[in-house]
C-alpha cells in the first residue's frame, strides 16, 4: 500500500516539474517558434530594403569558386521586387528587377524566386552547360552587422558578402569596369621577380605554370575585379612573392603588385583577328561559323525566301577551312536550300573573301558564285553580306553587325 502511495507522490512531482518547466517556457518566449521565424525574417527584410543605393554583392559560383567573382548590385524595393545590375551588362542604365522572398529553411534564406537574366546568370543551364556554372540564387542569411549582411550559398556553401553602398549601382560599378572590361577574353604575360611565368585566363581565375627548382609547377588563382584592379579571392603565393591585390594600370595596360614584383601584361582581345583566326574559340585549322540567330529585319528577309524555298537557311561562314591533304576550302558564305541532302537537297556556296580591317571590323566581300549561278533568290541577302561589318564578340561566338545598317546583323559561333 505505502508503497503505491509512493508512485503516486512521484507521478505527481514529476508532473508538477513538467508544468513548472512549461511556465518557465511562457516566461522566456512572450512568442511561438514561428512567430519568432516571422520577426526574424522580417527584421532581415526591412535590413535589406533599408539601403537607399542598394548592395554591394560579391558573388561567387560553384563550389571550388574555379570561375572567380563577380560584381552584382542589388536593390530590393517595396512589395518585394528586387532590381539587379551586373559588372558586365552592357548599359548600366537598364538594370533588371524581378521578385524575392525570406523564407524559413532551416534558418531565414534569401531566395530569388522569379527568372532574372542577370541574378541567375550562373545558375542558368545552357545547351554547352547542362549543369550551368554552379552558381547560387538561394542564400542562407548567416549575419547582419556593420552594414555586411553575410550568406550562405545554398547549393555551394560559398561565403558571401553583401556591402551597403553609399552610391549608385551606375557609378560604383563604372568603376570597376576598366578592370572587367580589359580582362574580358585577354591574353596575359607575366613576371615574377624578373621570371617569366605562363599565364592564362579562364573567366575570372589565372591559371599559372612556371619553372621553380627545374620544376614545372602551376598555380590557379581565383579573383574578382575592384576600383582598383583584382582581388584575390586567397592570397596568391608563387616564386616567393606572396600578393592578395594587383593595381590596374589602364594606360599601360598592366596588372602590378604595390612593391612592383610581380606584373601581368594585358594583350586585350582585337575581335577582328580573333574572328578571322578561331583562336579564342578553339577552332583550330577548320575555322567556320554556323549561324544562329538573326536581327528581326534579317530574320524578315529569310522568311520572305523561304516562301518559295521552305528549307533556305543562311547556315556558314568558311573562313579558313582545311580539307587535309594540304588542300584548304575557299572562303565561302554557304546556304542550304531544297530538302533533306538524302532528298536532293544542297549546298549553295557564294565565295567571299573576309579580312579584318580595324580592331572590331571586318570587311565581307563578294567575289563570285562559286556553285550558286542559277540560284537567282540569295541576291538579296548577298547583298546584305557585302561590305563592312561590326564584330561584337559573345560568350560562344560573335555577332556581326552590318556597319552601314544595324538593323541587319547574324549571330554566329
Amino acid at each position: 500500500m505505502k508503497k503505491s502511495i509512493y508512485i503516486v507522490l512521484f507521478g505527481l512531482l514529476l508532473s508538477m516539474g513538467v508544468v513548472s518547466c512549461d511556465n518557465n517556457t511562457d516566461l522566456l518566449f512572450d512568442e511561438t517558434a514561428s512567430q519568432r521565424k516571422e520577426g526574424a525574417n522580417k527584421a532581415y527584410n526591412d535590413a535589406l530594403k533599408s539601403s537607399e543605393q542598394g548592395w554591394l554583392f560579391q558573388y561567387f559560383p560553384e563550389e571550388t569558386q574555379k570561375y572567380g567573382g563577380y560584381n552584382y548590385v542589388v536593390k530590393f524595393n517595396q512589395h518585394d521586387s528586387v532590381t539587379v545590375w551586373y559588372e558586365d551588362m552592357a548599359d548600366f542604365t537598364k538594370p533588371e528587377t524581378s521578385l524575392y522572398d525570406i523564407i524559413s529553411y532551416g534558418g531565414p534564406v534569401l531566395t530569388f524566386n522569379t527568372y532574372n537574366s542577370l541574378m541567375h546568370h550562373f545558375a542558368n543551364p545552357s545547351a554547352s552547360e547542362y549543369l550551368a556554372k554552379g552558381g547560387d540564387f538561394e542564400f542562407l542569411i548567416m549575419s547582419n552587422e556593420n552594414d555586411v549582411i553575410t550568406l550562405k550559398g545554398i547549393k555551394t556553401g560559398n561565403i558571401l558578402r553583401m556591402t551597403k553602398l553609399t552610391e549608385s549601382a551606375e557609378t560604383y560599378l563604372n568603376k570597376v569596369k576598366p578592370a572587367v572590361k580589359l580582362l574580358k577574353w585577354a591574353s596575359l604575360e607575366g613576371e615574377v621577380n624578373g621570371t617569366e611565368v605562363s599565364m592564362k585566363l579562364n573567366d575570372h581565375s589565372l591559371s599559372i605554370a612556371y619553372f621553380e627548382n627545374e620544376e614545372i609547377k602551376s598555380e590557379e588563382a581565383p579573383f574578382i575585379c575592384t576600383e582598383k584592379g583584382i582581388h584575390f579571392i586567397k592570397p596568391l603565393s608563387i616564386l616567393g612573392i606572396t600578393v592578395d591585390d594587383l593595381t590596374l594600370n589602364a594606360s599601360t595596360k598592366q596588372l602590378i603588385s604595390a612593391n612592383g614584383e610581380v606584373k601581368i601584361d594585358i594583350k586585350p582581345l582585337i575581335a577582328s583577328d580573333d574572328f578571322i583566326s578561331g583562336k579564342r574559340l578553339n577552332k583550330g585549322n577548320k575555322v567556320y561559323y554556323s549561324s544562329t540567330n538573326y536581327s528581326p529585319s534579317l530574320k524578315k528577309l529569310i522568311e520572305t525566301l523561304k516562301t518559295a524555298d521552305p528549307d533556305f537557311k543562311l547556315l556558314q561562314f568558311y573562313i579558313n577551312y582545311d580539307l587535309g591533304g594540304g588542300s584548304i576550302l575557299p572562303q565561302q558564305l554557304d546556304f542550304y536550300r531544297g530538302q533533306a541532302p538524302e532528298s536532293g537537297g544542297r549546298w549553295i556556296e557564294y565565295n567571299y573573301e573576309f579580312k579584318a580591317i580595324g580592331e572590331d571590323r571586318v570587311l565581307i566581300e563578294f567575289l563570285y558564285t562559286g556553285n550558286g549561278d542559277y540560284y537567282s533568290n540569295a541576291k538579296s541577302i548577298l547583298s546584305v553580306f557585302n561590305g563592312e561589318f561590326i564584330v561584337t564578340p559573345t560568350d560562344t561566338g560573335y555577332i556581326l553587325t552590318k556597319a552601314n545598317d544595324p538593323n541587319y546583323w547574324v549571330e554566329v559561333q
